[in-house]
């Protein structure tokens, strides 16, 4: 369920998966090139807990951005599942590792988001200076 798109501070967000920094590296220069942001990240409403998009979370910290255009959702409505493996996982599980023992390893979960509009065109340098308000 989508509640709706808006700007968050970087400082509010909390990864569950660890990144890969040459695809970050490679990520920054598009993003560059762009000169925008064309997808949001997808975040916990409740929890603030990054569920999608860290690598471009990771290049919003290396681009110096104040924030990030984001989709908050309801996780309750969004199933998950441990990527090479038949173990149940549920979104409650994830936090309570994120708050416990820090980040996952990279792409080990994944996140049921079909139907989520995540497509957005933000200027980098409105993330860099935002003067607040919803994208």
């Amino acid at each position: 369920m989508q509640l709706g798109p808006t700007l968050v501070n970087l400082s509010e967000l909390h990864p569950h998966e660890a990144t890969n920094p040459t695809r970050v590296k490679k990520s920054t220069h598009m993003h560059v090139r762009w000169g925008v942001m064309r997808s949001r990240v997808i975040v916990d409403g409740k929890d603030f807990i990054v569920i999608d998009g860290h690598h471009r979370l990771a290049v919003a910290h290396r681009l110096g951005l104040r924030c990030v255009p984001v989709l908050l959702v309801d996780p309750a409505e969004l199933r998950v599942e441990r990527r090479g493996s038949q173990a149940p996982l549920t979104h409650a599980e994830v936090v309570a590792h994120v708050r416990q023992r820090g980040v996952m390893p990279a792409r080990s979960t994944k996140y049921a988001l079909d139907g989520l509009d995540v497509v957005c065109d933000v200027p980098l340098d409105r993330l860099r200076h935002p003067a607040g308000g919803s994208q």
